[in-house]
């Protein structure tokens, strides 16, 4: 079974985006991958004690951002090669990322929910990258496999 856990962005302040985006893994690898971010969290915050969130916006924010605890004790040169390592983790991994952005000004100008527009779209991708996965699958003589998705916690109501 493939787990597709999904989370959204840009449904607070100015954003001029709604994003949904996700990753896609095969059910044995989540241990794997909890285990190495778990691991890089024990490099860059030894002293967090409660799980960190790997979130884009700190890992991108610029020197001399303020940012919050405990993001506030990485450099930006550090906070860059987290992400690199967590983008590492990903491919190694053989995770498989999957995004939509939708732009809010041309989905309001046609009377559209952006959140509505991104999770079709994603749905459709995901479902299309399952049919690909079973193709190959039923063709090596290999069992089919099943989708699971997973939503983080939406404003979204």
């Amino acid at each position: 079974m493939y787990i597709l856990y999904l989370d959204e962005s840009g449904t607070h302040g100015e954003a001029s985006y709604f994003v949904l985006a996700g990753l896609a893994v095969f059910e044995r690898e989540i241990h794997w991958f909890s285990q190495d971010l778990d691991s890089l969290q024990s490099e860059y915050f030894p002293a967090q004690t409660e799980p960190v969130f790997f979130h884009a916006a700190p890992l991108r924010a610029r020197e001399g951002e303020e940012l919050q605890e405990p993001w506030s004790r990485l450099t930006a040169a550090q906070r860059r090669d987290l992400k690199n390592r967590i983008y590492d983790i990903i491919r190694n991994r053989k995770g498989v990322l999957f995004a939509c952005a939708i732009e809010k000004r041309l989905a309001q100008l046609r009377r559209e929910d952006p959140y509505e527009l991104a999770f079709e779209d994603l749905i459709s991708s995901f479902d299309l990258f399952m049919s690909r996965v079973n193709r190959i699958a039923v063709a090596e003589g290999k069992e089919e496999q099943r989708g699971l998705i997973v939503l983080a916690e939406s404003s979204y109501q």
